[in-house]
């Protein structure tokens, strides 16, 4: 039996009980309930966003319509990176990114365009090849013309390229060169081992040497043929030069220019050498190698050229020029490289500086 009560009052009818339970019902009643739906302006729920999403900010980057609408953002290539080392930036500026002076722009003028006004021609370095450098490879060249050392120098082993076995089989092979009032003799081919020869007799008239770098080892000479030189200098006054036949089918030499220099290298950086024959890392000398190599492979040299370059560096500072010919004209010329700088990230700038 279902009982209906009826309260008069404010034009609203209230109430059923149905099983025991009552439930409120409402009819034309001044506050409805609420109807809980996003595109019900009366509703608490009410979002004209989620019921009209066009009208809404959607706060999206890409979004032409809203407020927090970026390029940049949505599609980075169309704007500036402001960066002083993109070259497609307004802020380009090859000063606060590479950190050189102008001749930097006198170097690499492909670099500079962001400049509007490069330098023509910034304070030019002295010749590279001043006289004591032309003198040098003269030197180096007619004493390796001599018949003795070129007669000795044909009897020495062919060396194979690395490319080519059995290189892994190649034990190196050298020579000293003597001057006995001015007749150049030579000392019969000694074998050694793989990378390096038995001792000799250093203290009679002895001027030079030579040795071989067979492969898979560097083309350039180590330390330990920096070292071994300044050991033969002390030992002969009149040494000055040894030089490397190398598997690159070119020939080094290093070239003592200022012996006392070379001595005080030495003095100064005790225990550079490793027992690798390169320059010690861990040490000043071997760390300073060590970058500078790696900053010229990053630059594009290959790991050879690198670490021929890198070795010019220490040898300028142990007073030594290095030397280079290829093996049939004979013409040794000075290699070089000059440090003119530090880019943003702090890696070396390095430009070839050799003789012609």
């Amino acid at each position: 039996m279902t009982f209906l009560f009826l309260f008069i009052g404010a034009s609203s009818m209230y109430g059923q009980i149905n099983g025991g339970d009552l439930d409120e019902v409402c009819i034309n009643c001044d506050d409805e309930p609420d109807s809980y739906n996003p595109c019900d302006p009366l509703s608490s729920s009410y979002d004209p966003c989620v019921c009209n999403p066009q009208s809404c900010d959607s706060n999206d980057p890409c979004d032409l319509f809203s407020n927090s609408y970026n390029p940049c953002v949505c599609n980075p290539q169309s704007c500036d990176s402001n960066d002083p080392c993109d070259y497609s930036s307004q802020a380009y500026n090859y000063d606060v990114c590479y950190g050189v002076d102008n001749n930097y722009c006198y170097y690499f003028p492909q670099q500079c365009y962001g400049n509007p006004d490069p330098p023509t021609n910034p304070n030019p370095d002295p010749d590279p090849c001043p006289a004591a450098s032309i003198a040098a490879g003269v030197a180096a060249t007619n004493l390796f013309n001599n018949n003795a050392v070129t007669t000795t120098m044909s009897q020495m082993p062919v060396l194979f390229p690395s490319n080519e076995p059995p290189y892994s089989q190649q034990l190196e092979h050298g020579f000293n060169i003597k001057n006995v009032n001015g007749v150049i003799s030579t000392t019969p081919i000694r074998e050694g081992t793989a990378t390096g020869l038995p001792a000799a007799d250093y203290t009679i008239n002895v001027v030079a040497d030579l040795h071989d770098h067979p492969a898979p080892g560097t083309f350039a000479p180590s330390a330990q043929d920096l070292f071994a030189l300044n050991t033969r200098r002390n030992l002969m006054s009149g040494f000055t030069t040894s030089y490397v036949s190398s598997f690159d089918g070119n020939i080094y030499a290093l070239y003592i220019d200022d012996p006392s220099k070379l001595n005080d290298f030495f003095n100064n950086n005790p225990g550079c050498v490793g027992s690798d024959n390169n320059f010690k890392e861990g040490t000043t000398v071997g760390d300073y190698f060590r970058d500078v190599n790696f900053d010229l492979q990053r630059q594009g040299y290959t790991p050879q050229e690198a670490y021929t370059r890198a070795t010019t560096l220490i040898l300028q500072d142990a007073g030594v020029s290095l030397l280079k010919t290829d093996a049939t004209t004979i013409n040794f010329k000075k290699i070089d490289i000059k440090v003119v700088g530090n880019d943003i990230n702090g890696n070396t700038i390095i430009i070839i500086n050799d003789c012609n």
